[in-house]
């Protein structure tokens, strides 16, 4: 048995916005490092210390 028609409509567009997400330019404004990032990579820069140390740095310490 074959694909339906869904499914092989389903799986371009999938394979579409897969591509598509490749190609959009993301700046992290936190870091200011001028570094162009894809979205993609906008979820592996998120998870770096560096990122964590910028974004802690411009926030006030509250201590009770």
């Amino acid at each position: 048995m074959g694909k339906t028609r869904e499914e092989i409509k389903l799986e371009n567009r999938r394979k579409y916005m897969n591509e598509k997400m490749k190609s959009y330019e993301w700046y992290s404004d936190v870091c200011n490092n001028g570094k162009n990032y894809t979205l993609r990579g906008k979820f592996m820069h998120l998870k770096t210390k560096k990122h964590e140390r910028n974004y802690y740095k411009n926030k006030p310490l509250i201590v009770f």
